[in-house]
């Protein structure tokens, strides 16, 4: 562009503004009633139908067993808060089991608590669970375990021990 072209950068730039005596724009009224934003369906089963349903359950329920304690084994401290769950994986020759998942059920079959077990097989809950029954569920590949049935009431729980069925998996030779 030629440099006359150019406004002045020194001098202000002047515009227009215009006033309107017309109001704003409306929406255009219509007898009809208002087409829904969101569709509603009624519903084909409620929160308390499913938790009545032991099919949708992920797994079957298994052998039970009442929990114990073993005290040859390096147990974790016994916790000083009532409700707390601890304790250790252990296969069916004591030998320590690290990363089994421990799955904590309550009396509806529900997941309220999942936590893996460390390097030496020991497993802790970091809070209090209510007062209740629930089902100790844990789960290592290559390990059946029993499902362990747990009474919680208020008092000091102490250590569990989970003990595999079987001897687990062969290693690759």
């Amino acid at each position: 562009l030629p440099q006359e072209n150019l406004p002045d950068l020194n001098t202000p730039l002047k515009g227009e503004i215009r006033v309107s005596a017309s109001p704003p724009p409306a929406l255009a009224k219509s007898d009809s009633p208002p087409e829904p934003i969101v569709e509603f369906k009624p519903l084909l089963f409620t929160k308390q139908d499913l938790a009545n349903l032991p099919s949708l359950s992920p797994t079957a329920p298994g052998p039970t067993q009442k929990a114990t304690t073993n005290p040859r084994l390096p147990f974790p401290v016994p916790p000083e808060t009532p409700n707390i769950i601890v304790g250790m994986v252990v296969d069916k020759y004591d030998r320590l089991i690290d990363s089994a998942i421990i799955e904590i059920r309550d009396q509806n079959r529900h997941p309220v608590r999942a936590v893996k077990t460390n390097k030496i097989g020991q497993f802790f809950t970091a809070t209090p669970l209510p007062n209740g029954r629930y089902e100790i569920v844990p789960e290592k590949d290559g390990f059946d375990f029993a499902i362990i049935s747990l009474d919680l009431n208020g008092t000091i729980v102490d250590p569990l021990e989970i003990r595999a069925l079987n001897e687990g998996p062969t290693p690759f030779k």
